[in-house]
């Protein structure tokens, strides 16, 4: 029996290597921030437009939390970006408003206790339409409208 045990031994190691490197390559493939937390999870995510889209610029996200301040980072040419060394606690990822987007935010806990294993928290940002991009309410007159003379008369 213990030449069977052996044998297998090779075979996970191989198992572990190929999930170890298929997790942190996913996240090495994203603009990575290590934060001040001190923890050892991530927070990774994505920013899309109002529709969903994904945004294909970079863009400055922050990450604060209420004990740690706050924290720069930037998204790689995809929209995503990766926030490192995550400990327990409650954050808020957000992306201000610009000339070209409006802002977004969302909150993230963390509340992992003592699990030994990095572990990935992912967020989307949904980015707000730009604000001049709404109309602002008109007033509509009804003498441009060419509406008949007799719907008028009902209407005034």
């Amino acid at each position: 029996m213990g030449v069977r045990y052996k044998s297998l031994f090779p075979w996970a190691c191989l198992a572990s290597l190929v999930c170890a490197i298929s997790f942190f390559g996913q996240v090495g493939s994203s603009q990575s921030t290590e934060s001040p937390f001190g923890g050892r999870h991530f927070i990774n995510g994505r920013v899309v437009n109002s529709d969903g889209k994904p945004i294909y610029d970079k863009i400055t996200v922050h990450l604060s939390s209420m004990f740690g301040g706050d924290t720069i980072g930037t998204t790689d040419d995809e929209g995503k970006f990766v926030f490192t060394r995550i400990s327990d606690g409650t954050y808020t990822v957000s992306v201000e408003e610009t000339n070209d987007h409006g802002a977004a935010s969302e909150t993230v806990d963390v509340h992992l206790g003592d699990i030994p294993v990095a572990t990935a928290l992912y967020v989307t940002l949904r980015l707000a339409p730009k604000k001049s991009a709404l109309k602002a309410p008109e007033v509509i007159s009804s003498a441009a409208a060419e509406i008949p003379k007799g719907a008028l008369s009902d209407y005034n």
